[in-house]
Order: structure tokens, then C-alpha cells, then sequence
């Protein structure tokens, strides 16, 4: 019993010593890194405003963005960041907090039920940074519902379907607005095509090609509503 206690007597020093290291580091010393932690943001803008969206971060303008399209990935601080996203004379600020050394999905979707006055913003933690874009030979594909049809074609979710050769394989059903598929590995020389359903299992979008895509990441994005639902593939890496 006395063994055991000078043992943890042992470990509380050890402990102390740690602590007073700590506690004595100069912070003025130039010869101490500093990290900088960064993320990268790719904005994408399905809010149908008539006009282009401009991206503002922490005051400073990093990128403009046509309706259907997305914007280059953008490095910025990690940290809870202050967004301020405009469309002509009107604007939106919101804050969001950005992960260390992850890579985000930012995306701007306006509702037609109740204006175009009304967006919302989803950000998606969408890989680590440092990952791989696939591997040889392969794509990685992804689905993201962004169509504020929820009343209409894409009530109650839609389906994801990849079509490899005459072999169909449902990815997923029911994705609601807002959410979307973990990343499905595919030979790039097997020209995949994808298929959306409604929550019946009728196609919204039918058997459009991945052929031609170059090795790496992919996101098929559902957007618009009514007889303008579209899809759209972004290279997120």
C-alpha cells in the first residue's frame, strides 16, 4: 500500500511540472508557430431573386454568384464567421461556425411559396480537407435535395437512383429539402447515370449522364420547383 502512494505521489508531481512548463511559455516569442486554422467554403446559389448573389465574409466581398451556379472553393479563418449574402438592394447576415481543416457546401435556396423575400442557407460540412478525391479510376457521387417544392413534385422526399450498365441501384429515398446522400463510389469508365424520384417512384429527372466527369468528388444538387426543377453537378474538390 505505501508503494502504491508514493506512485501517485510521482504522478501528481509530473503533473505540476507539466502545469509550471505550461504556465512559463513566452507567448512574444517569435520563434513559436502560430496556427492558422483554415476551412474552405464553395457558395452555390439556387435562390431564383432575378439576381446575382454576392458573398460578404467578416465585411470583406469574396465572391459573386450567378443563379445555378456555385462559386470557387473559398479559403477562410475557421471560427464562427459573420456571412453576409446580398441580392440587389436586399441582404441577408447570418453567423456560422467553420470547422478546422474541414471543407463546407454552402448553399442559398429561396422559397416561391412565399416570395422570393425568403432564403435559406444550408452549410454542409462536406469532407476533411486533407481527403483524397476518390480513387484511380473512380468518382465519388453525392445527392443534395435543394428544391423548395415540398408542396408540389418533391412532397414527402425524393428518391436517388444510379444506373451503372442496366443495373439500377437505389441510393436512398425519401430525402427531404435540405439533406443529402453519403458519397457512393463509381468507376468513371462505367458512364453512370442517375435518376430522381418522386415519393411514388416517378422520375422527376431521368437517366442524365456522369460521362465525361474527371476523377474526384461530385454533388448532383436538386433545385427549382414546379416544371423548372433542375439538377446541376458541382465538383466539391
Amino acid at each position: 500500500m505505501k508503494k502504491t502512494g508514493k506512485v501517485k505521489l510521482v504522478h501528481l508531481l509530473a503533473v505540476s511540472l507539466i502545469v509550471s512548463m505550461v504556465g512559463c511559455i513566452n507567448v512574444n516569442d517569435a520563434n513559436i508557430p502560430v496556427t492558422d486554422y483554415r476551412s474552405l467554403v464553395k457558395f452555390v446559389n439556387l435562390a431564383n431573386t432575378g439576381t446575382s448573389m454576392g458573398v460578404s465574409v467578416d465585411g470583406n466581398s469574396v465572391a459573386t454568384v450567378n443563379y445555378g451556379a456555385a462559386s470557387d472553393t473559398i479559403n477562410l479563418p475557421s471560427g464562427t464567421r459573420l456571412f453576409k449574402f446580398t441580392y440587389g438592394l436586399a441582404f441577408d447576415t447570418l453567423r456560422a461556425a467553420l470547422k478546422s481543416q474541414y471543407a463546407y457546401v454552402a448553399y442559398a435556396v429561396s422559397d416561391p411559396s412565399v416570395g422570393v423575400n425568403k432564403v435559406s442557407y444550408y452549410f454542409f460540412a462536406d469532407r476533411y480537407i486533407f481527403s483524397t478525391g476518390g480513387v484511380k479510376d473512380s468518382v465519388l457521387v453525392s445527392f443534395a435535395n435543394m428544391s423548395p417544392d415540398t408542396a408540389g413534385n418533391v412532397a414527402g422526399g425524393v428518391g436517388f437512383i444510379l444506373t451503372i450498365g442496366t443495373k439500377d441501384s437505389t441510393v436512398a429515398t425519401g430525402i427531404g429539402l435540405g439533406k443529402q446522400t453519403a458519397n457512393i463510389q463509381v468507376a468513371a469508365s462505367a458512364n453512370p447515370k442517375y435518376t430522381i424520384t418522386d415519393a411514388n417512384g416517378n422520375a422527376l429527372i431521368n437517366h442524365v449522364s456522369l460521362n465525361g466527369q474527371a476523377l474526384g468528388r461530385y454533388k448532383v444538387v436538386l433545385y427549382g420547383s414546379g416544371a423548372n426543377l433542375k439538377t446541376a453537378v458541382l465538383k466539391v474538390n
